[in-house]
């Protein structure tokens, strides 16, 4: 194989960039190695702009760097870089990818774009690899309920995707021409235009991939291991993406944000000796953001985000299945911010209407939904600070109102660099669209799932010598009531049923250090690991086996290490990831063995007048470990993948 890839066209490309480099005459002056970095902003903590810091919530963020430091192509191949979520995957991207967070399931977090809601009213989820890296600036992880800012879903905790934001006006046309080979024959081509004049802004993605997905793989007989490779597993992804942002003035812009995907994948289903019927799911999905952010005083701005979402989700195992989904979503959102010595308030209404057509529901369903919020900052003398929320959502299907709130504090007990925090506060999911009108066996009778959370920790944020430092150690409890569970009954019919309670308790620590000094050597490393207990707490019935069990699929340790090292015009990132030992079942007989993965990608870039050509190799699993996240959907061993670019 190695000799192989010696005759590889990408092998003399980087070939070329190496040799070009070390001949050139001047230095490179397009690729800005030495970064100083400070304390990150972030917004969804409260609704408006917050120092890290200062958060009263356990929040991650991930940046250009640790962005760049994951492989793949999509949102979840990012997250899987961190251990904040645990990424549930049923095969490599593009096959289906959730997350679970504080040992929730993925019904049970909110996934957001520039804050805007993209959950959807069908079955509550957001499958990641339907979202391509293109167009991500950073990713705010919250850990912890917020149904006080966000309303439903977020029992667990809150993704937040920032698009590219505007940036400094400069009048030039550019773009990226990208070509990608990887293993099990994927090809990917991407073509992004960007044009900026003094006021406007503008940046375009297209990008086509394809693979037969017939990764490698072992199984189990119950004889011996054979090694295998995966059937009915192709897809073919097409992706486009439109930014455009008009800034009239330095107090105002304008921004919308579009993306359009167009899926056509094989589900190969659980592995058991034999291939699986072909079962095929075309997606196809489009979303409009129109985003107006303006100041209005010199203590007060507005938000308005108008939102348009339209899915349409096929599932075909012909003839016997023959599945359609159809979503239509409409949203609106204003808010409003206003600060004076030091307080800070930001109150807002979401509106959304949503409807859904499927051959597999009783009826066409329709929900309206209104909510408004309120949420502030209050400092209380000295480095005391209280942060309360509260939100009423209003159903139109379900006919009821839900009031969430939250108080939490943030306090820095000697100096700036040293933050304690703690939050407690009720949190809740509505039911959807397939639990309420699913054929013969919905219950339009079920009630709202509900949470109390609570959490603390302690952060120490600062820069030391040549390096800025950050540690911190966490607690999040989770009390869950009236979950919704798919039981069986009459007939050996399952429907949904408010019946089952969990309690989760997680420990976090975390620690990362990156070099901020000058010189052309760079390196930074971050280190993240997870305990969590989360157990049934309530006996369906008297032989309920579950109880007092862990869920399945929650590991009881999850880590991960990232490591960035950089030397002129080399980059290098490592990434290590264990997830712990986890049950398939309820009963928790069957334990899935723990899983440690290394991966990593080697960059060399070179820059020629008014362009800069990039090679890039991606590894995943170089040890070659035989695992599974979901049992029964096994994993590919170790792999490789090229990327060629070329920005101008």
């Amino acid at each position: 194989m190695f000799w192989a890839l010696l005759r590889h066209p990408v092998y003399l490309y980087l070939c070329f960039i190496i040799t070009s480099r070390l001949f050139a005459a001047e230095p490179d002056t397009a690729v800005v190695d030495n970064q100083y970095y400070t304390e990150p902003v972030v917004v969804t903590a409260g609704k408006f702009p917050i120092l890290l810091s200062e958060s009263p919530f356990k929040i991650e963020v991930l940046d250009k760097k640790k962005i760049e430091a994951a492989n793949g192509t999509s949102l979840a191949d990012i997250l899987g870089t961190t251990s904040a979520v645990i990424l549930r995957s049923y095969g490599t991207t593009p096959l289906l990818q959730t997350v679970s967070i504080n040992g929730m399931g993925p019904e049970h977090s909110v996934v957001l774009i520039d804050g805007v809601r993209i959950n959807s009213f069908q079955n509550s989820l957001v499958d990641l690899s339907l979202f391509s890296r293109e167009s991500i600036e950073r990713i705010e992880l919250i850990s912890g309920g917020a149904s006080s800012l966000y309303g439903t879903n977020a029992m667990g905790g809150v993704i937040n995707i920032i698009t590219n934001q505007p940036g400094p006006a400069e009048q030039e046309v550019g773009g990226k021409a990208e070509y990608s080979y990887g293993p099990f024959e994927a090809k990917k081509y991407l073509l992004k235009l960007n044009a900026n004049t003094q006021n406007m802004q503008t940046s375009f993605f297209i990008s086509n991939q394809k693979s037969d997905n017939r990764f490698s793989y072992y199984y189990d007989n119950g004889v011996t291991r054979i090694k295998k490779e995966r059937e009915n597993a192709a897809f073919l992804l097409r992706d486009m993406g439109l930014s455009a942002a008009y800034k009239p003035g330095e107090k105002s812009y304008l921004k919308l944000f579009a993306v359009y995907t167009n899926q056509d994948k094989q589900l190969p289903g659980i592995e058991t000796g034999t291939p699986a019927p072909k079962t095929l799911q075309p997606d196809k999905a489009l979303n409009y953001i129109l985003t107006y952010e303006s100041v209005t005083g010199e203590s007060s701005d507005i938000k308005i985000s108008i939102n348009y979402q339209n899915s349409l989700q096929k599932y075909q195992t012909l003839p016997f299945i023959n599945s359609f989904y159809k979503n239509n979503l409409y949203a609106a959102f204003i808010q409003c911010n206003y600060k004076y010595e030091g307080y800070k308030i930001s109150a807002g209404y979401e509106g959304a209407h949503g409807m859904m057509n499927s051959n597999e529901l009783v009826k066409t369903a329709y929900r309206n939904q209104h909510s408004v919020f309120v949420s502030s900052e209050l400092p209380l003398g000295g480095a005391f600070k209280l942060f309360p929320s509260v939100r009423t959502d209003n159903y139109s299907d379900l006919k009821l109102n839900v009031v969430t709130g939250r108080l939490a504090a943030n306090i820095k007990p000697f100096d700036e660099n040293l933050s304690v925090r703690a939050s407690a506060g009720n949190n809740f999911r509505a039911p959807t669209f397939n639990d309420l009108y699913w054929k013969i066996s919905g219950n339009p009778g079920l009630r709202p799932e509900r949470s109390v959370n609570a959490d603390g920790g302690i952060r120490y944020f600062a820069a030391l010598q040549n390096f800025q430092i950050s540690a911190e150690a966490g607690y999040n409890y989770v009390k869950a009531e009236e979950k919704i569970i798919w039981v069986p009954g009459a007939g050996f019919l399952w429907s949904p049923k408010n019946i089952s309670e969990s309690e989760a308790r997680i420990v976090s620590f975390s620690l990362s250090a990156d070099k901020i000094s000058g010189g052309d050597f760079t390196y930074g490393a971050s280190g993240e690991m997870n305990f969590n207990s989360t157990k049934s707490i309530k006996k369906i019935n008297n032989s309920d086996p579950s109880f007092n069990k862990q869920l399945i699929y929650i590991p009881l340790t999850t880590a991960n290490i990232v490591v960035m090292l950089g030397y002129d015009m080399l980059k290098l990132n490592l990434v290590f990831t264990h997830l712990g030992k986890r049950f398939s079942d309820q009963e928790n007989k069957n334990a899935m063995n723990p899983v440690n993965l290394l991966g990593g990608n080697l960059e060399v870039r070179q820059s020629y007048t008014g362009y800069i050509a990039a090679a890039r190799i991606e590894f995943n699993n170089i040890t070659d470990t035989d695992y599974q996240i979901i049992s029964g959907y096994p994993m590919p061993l170790k792999n490789f993948s090229f990327h060629l670019s070329l920005q101008f």
